[in-house]
Parts: C-alpha cells; sequence; structure tokens
C-alpha cells in the first residue's frame, strides 16, 4: 500500500496531528484534516498542515483512503465508531494515541484488519497546533501495535509511514506497548506532575525557595507543563499504570525508612538502571 497513491485524512490537527500533515503533505495524493474545533483547523490549514479542511468528519472519510487519528485517548472509539458508519471500506484506521489497548480490543473486530496502532515516541510539552513540526518524529521510535489479525498490506503502510517520517519502528501487542509506554513515558509523567505539586506548596509556603529552582527541577518537571487532559485520559484509559504507580510507591516508602547507607546503595542501583535503560533504547535504535 503506496501513500503516494493514497489519500490521507488526518482527525485531530493538534501538535501530533499536525505534525504529521506537515510531515506528509505533498508525499501523499492530498492530505485533508478535520478537528471538532474549527479554528485549530483553520490555523492548522493556514500552516500548510492539511490540503483541504473537511466541514464534517463525514466528509473526510468520504474522500479519504487511509485516516489517522490524533485525538485523545478517551474520544478514540467513539471517533472511529462515526468512521466506520460513515465509510466501512477505508484501507486503513491509525490510531496515534499513546494508550491502546482498550481500543484496540473494540475496533480492531470492527475494521477487520484495516486497524492498527500507529504511536510515536515523540512531542513536546505544550501542546497545540502552534507547537506543530513537520521534523518532530525524525530519529523517534513509532510504536506499531497489532495483532495477527492485522492485513499485511496495514503493516507495509506502516513502514512507509515511518520512513517517511525519517523515525524507527517495532512491533508491540496492545498489552505490550500500554506496559512499556506507562513505564517510560507514563509514569515520569506522574511523577513529573507529583513533584511539581509538591514543591509548589512548599514554595507557596516559603515563596523565596524558587530563587533556587534551577536546571534540576526544570528537567524532572517539564513534562508537568503538558496539557491537564493528557494526563487524565492515561490514567482513565490504560490498565497498567496501577501496578507501576504500586510499584513506585513501594520505592518511595523503601526511601523514607532508609539508612543512609542505604540510600546510597538505592541511589546507585537508580543510576546503574537509567544507564541500562537507556543502553538498550539506543541499541535498538542501532
Amino acid at each position: 500500500m503506496r501513500l503516494e497513491d493514497r489519500h490521507l485524512g488526518i482527525v485531530g490537527t493538534g501538535l501530533i496531528g499536525g505534525s504529521l500533515g506537515l510531515a506528509l503533505k505533498g508525499r501523499a495524493a492530498s492530505v485533508v484534516g478535520w478537528d471538532d474545533d474549527g479554528e485549530v483547523l483553520a490555523r492548522a490549514a493556514a500552516r500548510g498542515a492539511v490540503d483541504e479542511a473537511a466541514s464534517s468528519l463525514e466528509s473526510l472519510v468520504s474522500g479519504c483512503d487511509v485516516v489517522i487519528l490524533a485525538v485523545p485517548p478517551r474520544h478514540v472509539v467513539e471517533t472511529a465508531r462515526v468512521i466506520h458508519r460513515a465509510g466501512g471500506g477505508l484501507s486503513a484506521l491509525l490510531n496515534v494515541a499513546g494508550v491502546q489497548a482498550r481500543a484496540f480490543r473494540s475496533l480492531a473486530p470492527l475494521f477487520e484488519g484495516r486497524y492498527a496502532g500507529f504511536h510515536p515516541m515523540a512531542g513536546k510539552e505544550r501542546g497545540g497546533i502552534g507547537q506543530a513540526d513537520g521534523r518532530l518524529f525524525e530519529g523517534a521510535f513509532c510504536a506499531v501495535v497489532a495483532d495477527d489479525r492485522t492485513r499485511e498490506e496495514v503493516l507495509d503502510l506502516i513502514r512507509s509511514l515511518c520512513g517517511l517520517l525519517g523515525a524507527d519502528w517495532g512491533l508491540l501487542s496492545p498489552e505490550e506497548h500500554d506496559a512499556a509506554a506507562g513505564c517510560v513515558s507514563h509514569l515520569p509523567l506522574l511523577v513529573a506532575t507529583a513533584l511539581a505539586v509538591t514543591a509548589g506548596e512548599a514554595i507557596e509556603r516559603h515563596p523565596r525557595f524558587a530563587s533556587l529552582a534551577g536546571g534540576g527541577f526544570r528537567d524532572t518537571t517539564r513534562v508537568a507543563s503538558g496539557p491537564p487532559w493528557m494526563m487524565a485520559d492515561i490514567w482513565a484509559e490504560s490498565d497498567a499504570m496501577g501496578e507501576l504507580l504500586d510499584g513506585l510507591v513501594s520505592t518511595l516508602q523503601r526511601m523514607r525508612g532508609a539508612t543512609a547507607g542505604e540510600m546510597e546503595a538505592l541511589a546507585s542501583l537508580g543510576a546503574a538502571r537509567r544507564e541500562a535503560v537507556l543502553g538498550r533504547s539506543r541499541r535498538s535504535r542501532s
């Protein structure tokens, strides 16, 4: 399935959808966009992220072969069902959301092998079409979420997309994806938010503390500046987060009662495991 021969629809023209449009415009037969926020859609068109702004979701589907869903996780299933009713003959429906398993269980049977997850591990701490960047996905890893029902031509299309975006890819089951993304992406978001809330409460009591905030605080809380709906959706839609959060709480409780020597050992273990994770990440992309 060659993208060059396909009419591509992008549903949701914020940071990810807009960046995909900027990266793929001119590489597909056409790129049509739709967003439930008309102002966002107009800005995407003005930025050149789409060739055409569809008047409705149904209108987009009627003129497209391939549709990419770039909507918040909570809206994926309902939006996909509208798409199915409007155009069950699509060649492929791809979902770029950061949480995949629940949507996959609902939508894979409905689309009979034409549905897959396509989650680029890329983004910015602030969202919106104003932050969209056609080079956002260069060097990123894209999780391809599929099972044995997924058609080979859909997987071929995703591999082609990754090549055009300058991204690497790997195949995961829906459950593997959510566990992995929860560990390395969603849990850091929860931790950053908790740290920002805790530090903010202390600074409200002692405003002069803020003058000491430097790179460490900025780096560890960066992702807490993202849109609040993102963490809410991850928490509501992912089955993986409860167990991961229990593990984090258990580690923090160990720290709370640790001696200085035990804390040093935990710090050494943390440093070693960080390097192990990053080292495996680099090797998997080489």
